[in-house]
């Protein structure tokens, strides 16, 4: 159909589209372990083998973790970033044994004072360092610039796709799109703003 500006992720623009794709914000997984946990990374692969599993153990993470239980905690289907664990690790939630919460900060908030927690969540820039750590995936950490940069994988990128022969309208209207209003907006909701 007709259509003057439209939202749309980077990886799925309409077969005939042609005209042009400018940058919006990115949506990031992430992986948040309690700050006493040691362990710094996880395969991707081990995440989606330990996510759906009825009880799993931090040893199916890493042999050297021990037999304790792994608290798992996410976010609901449908809330910010709840989606992204289907995306991303083909997994239908909720996976059984899995806390789901309402609310963007609650699982990092569960994640600090629990040291078997394990939260993937949408990744935060600013994160209660003192308390809880994201884990890299596959060798990269997840960070702004990763996310930005794509090194990072467990990412959904975001693009203003505009037609060929935009209204003057429309071009009228994209200082606004690139402007500290949408930049503030983004950053509440944790999304992280593309140049």
């Amino acid at each position: 159909g007709k259509f003057q500006r439209l939202l749309i992720d980077e990886a799925r623009p309409p077969a005939d589209f042609g005209g042009r794709k400018i940058p919006a914000f990115a949506d990031a997984l992430a992986a948040y372990v309690n700050i006493g946990k040691l362990i710094r990374a996880v395969p991707l692969s081990a995440l989606k083998k330990v996510w759906p599993a009825r009880r799993p153990k931090w040893k199916d993470l890493d042999p050297g973790l021990g037999a304790a239980d792994i608290h798992r905690y996410a976010m609901l289907a449908g809330r910010p970033g709840g989606n992204m664990i289907r995306e991303f690790l083909g997994i239908e939630p909720p996976a059984v044994g899995v806390t789901t919460l309402n609310v963007l900060n609650e699982p990092l908030l569960f994640v600090s004072t629990d040291p078997e927690a394990l939260a993937l969540v949408r990744f935060q820039s600013e994160y209660p360092a003192d308390s809880v750590k994201v884990l890299s995936v596959d060798g990269v950490a997840p960070s702004e610039r990763s996310v930005r940069d794509g090194s990072y994988k467990l990412v959904r990128r975001y693009v203003w796709a505009l037609p060929k022969n935009a209204s003057p309208e429309t071009e009228k209207i994209l200082p606004y799109f690139r402007g500290e209003k949408i930049r503030s907006a983004l950053k509440e909701e944790y999304l992280l703003f593309l140049e």
